[in-house]
C-alpha cells in the first residue's frame, strides 16, 4: 500500500457543557484528526487527548508535533504491506501511545477500504450496533445529577457513568428509578 498523503488537523470541539472532574474542568475535546490517502481512497483516525497533561502525559499539541515531526516521516520511508507493520516502523519512538494509535487507526481504516472490508468484521466484531453511554461530571447538587441522568436516559443512552462522591442514597435512588442502569 503506497500512502500518497497524510494530513493532520488539530481541532478543539467545544462540549455542550463543561465537564467537571475532581481536579479540573474540561471545556472541549482537543484532538488530532488524521487523514491518510492512497490512490484516491481516504482513511481516517483520531488521537483524542486533552489540551492539558492532567489525565495523561500526552497533550493535543504534543501529539500533533510527534506525529508531524517523527511518525509521519517514518511512514513515508517504505511502502506498508499491512497495518500490522506499523509497530515495527514506529519502534524507535518511545511512549506517545495516543500519537501512534491515531495514525494506526487511519492506516487500518485505509487498508480495509482498499480491501473493501468492514474494519469491525475484519477484527472479529459481531455486532452491527454498539450501545453507548455517557459520563457525567461533578454536578452542583443531587437534583442536578438526577435531572441529567433523566435527560440522558430519555435520549437513549443505556449506560451512565457518574463521578464518585455522591452518597449511596443518591445512587440507590437512581437505581430504583431506573433499574436498567444496573448491569
Amino acid at each position: 500500500m503506497k500512502i500518497d498523503r497524510i494530513e493532520l488537523r488539530q481541532i478543539n470541539l467545544p462540549l455542550i457543557s463543561p465537564f467537571q472532574s475532581s481536579g479540573w474542568t474540561i471545556e472541549g475535546n482537543n484532538s488530532v484528526i488524521i487523514k491518510v490517502c492512497s490512490d484516491g481512497i481516504t482513511g481516517w483516525g483520531e488521537s483524542s487527548v486533552s489540551k492539558f497533561p492532567y489525565y495523561i502525559e500526552e497533550t493535543s499539541s504534543m501529539v500533533y508535533s510527534i506525529q508531524k515531526e517523527f511518525l509521519v516521516p517514518l511512514i513515508f520511508i517504505r511502502e506498508i504491506e499491512h497495518p500490522g507493520d506499523l509497530p515495527g516502523i514506529f519502534k524507535k519512538v518511545r511512549g506517545n501511545k495516543f500519537a501512534i494509535a491515531g495514525l494506526e487507526m487511519a492506516v487500518w481504516d485505509l487498508w480495509c477500504k482498499i480491501k473493501n472490508q468492514n474494519l469491525a468484521k475484519f477484527l472479529g466484531g459481531k455486532r452491527e450496533r454498539i450501545p453507548v453511554g455517557v459520563s457525567i461530571g461533578i454536578t452542583n447538587n443531587k437534583r442536578d445529577l438526577l435531572k441529567l441522568c433523566e435527560m440522558y436516559l430519555k435520549e437513549g443512552y443505556q449506560r451512565i457513568k457518574i463521578k464518585p462522591g455522591w452518597d449511596s442514597q443518591t445512587v440507590q435512588l437512581l437505581f430504583q428509578k431506573h433499574p436498567g442502569m444496573v448491569q
